[in-house]
């Protein structure tokens, strides 16, 4: 209850446009991410919450130009929980921790950044609607730059392999539900376990047998029988 109170929606929305999924232009436009509410702010009415590390991990990337993305500054961190390689992305950012860069180590809880609302759209961000953009990702293909230049050439790719294009997101609202429940059973919460018991989405018939995705996440590869 009191979703209200956690999510930021759009502008003339409610709430679940602030969620993971199909949330957004009447169901016709995919919302990768949680936009969470700013609860601090300073005496200009501008966000002042301090931004943490959702787990262990490694920072892969900072972008602290924000008029190069729709994120604005953003960090992304890159994590091992249960065997998969994951990553933590963070947006809209008002201020970079000072000192952090790509390779440096924190550990969960630890401050890397400050809330903002950055951004390069044309709408922007309005200080009412201050708030963190949050995403929990696999990525799709370690050749992304070299494959976006073969396949869409003249395109501008500013972020290299951290462009959010590479990046596909679970949502992170369930994964947070599944922990509290999880805690409350006094039983451990496994990323994998949950990313497993997902739904179907669609099927794909591949004309290959060595994809490359297989090789890199085979916990979540279903084998037929027969």
């Amino acid at each position: 209850g009191n979703e209200a109170d956690y999510f930021t929606p759009t502008v003339g929305r409610t709430w679940p446009s602030g969620t993971f999924g199909c949330v957004r232009s009447e169901g016709w436009q995919m919302h990768e991410g949680l936009d969470i509410k700013c609860i601090q702010r300073d005496s200009k009415g501008e966000p002042i919450d301090p931004i943490t590390a959702a787990a262990d991990g490694t920072v892969v990337y900072i972008n602290a130009k924000p008029g190069l993305s729709n994120y604005g500054n953003y960090i992304v961190m890159q994590h091992k929980v249960d065997g998969l390689t994951v990553f933590t992305l963070y947006a809209h950012l008002r201020k970079i921790a000072d000192r952090l860069k790509v390779g440096h180590f924190r550990k969960s809880g630890e401050v890397i950044a400050v809330m903002g609302r950055t951004a390069n759209t044309k709408q922007g961000i309005s200080r009412e609607r201050a708030h963190l953009h949050f995403e929990i990702n696999f990525m799709a293909n370690k050749n992304f730059t070299t494959w976006r230049k073969t396949n869409l050439p003249g395109t501008r790719n500013d972020h290299g392999m951290w462009n959010g294009q590479n990046l596909i997101g679970i949502d992170p609202w369930k994964v947070f539900l599944e922990q509290r429940n999880a805690k409350a059973r006094k039983k451990p919460f496994s990323l994998l376990e949950f990313v497993q018991s997902q739904p179907v989405l669609c099927r794909v018939k591949i004309g290959k047998t060595n994809l490359k995705w297989a090789n890199r996440f085979p916990q979540l590869v279903v084998k037929k029988s027969g």
